[in-house]
């Protein structure tokens, strides 16, 4: 049986569907399948309606953080939430609504350019261990370019 996992996409502050791979740092790479004309508290209500489990709101880029915290109050405790997620913000997320973040503990990729390197083990040690308990850890061994292509570390 197929299960579906509701996401709402942000993107500039705005629901979308990007086709996959046109998200870089050129503006005008940018593809969408489809912007919505509702906000993201609408799809939280929606999902939350629908008893829609396992939801997450996923920010691509900057300006995208009213349009999250928007959803959160819409469904308290019930959806996920990645995209910026770092050691120094994830505690505002889970005190925001958060079920769970998504959280990579490894600096980004223009940072691994910048340095040469991978850094791993970002210390949580602020997080309270149910706070802890809310992360979703991504794989360390991976990280991502442009979310479109895998690479080994």
């Amino acid at each position: 049986m197929t299960r579906f996992r509701p996401c709402i996409d942000l993107h500039a502050g705005q629901v979308k569907q990007i086709v996959g791979g046109t998200l870089t740092e050129k503006d005008s790479d940018l593809k969408t399948n489809y912007v919505s004309k509702h906000s993201a508290g609408y799809y939280a209500n929606l999902y939350k309606d629908t008893n829609c489990l396992g939801a997450h709101v996923i920010m691509l880029g900057p300006g995208n953080e009213d349009a999250a915290k928007e959803a959160l109050a819409a469904w308290p405790g019930k959806l996920q939430v990645g995209g910026g997620i770092t050691d120094k913000n994830a505690k505002q997320w889970i005190d925001a609504g958060a079920e769970k973040v998504c959280y990579r503990p490894v600096e980004t990729l223009s940072q691994k350019r910048k340095e040469g390197k991978l850094m791993y083990g970002r210390s949580l040690s602020h997080l309270s261990s149910s706070q802890k308990a809310s992360l979703l850890l991504k794989d360390c061994s991976l990280y991502c370019m442009r979310w479109t292509t895998t690479s080994p570390s």
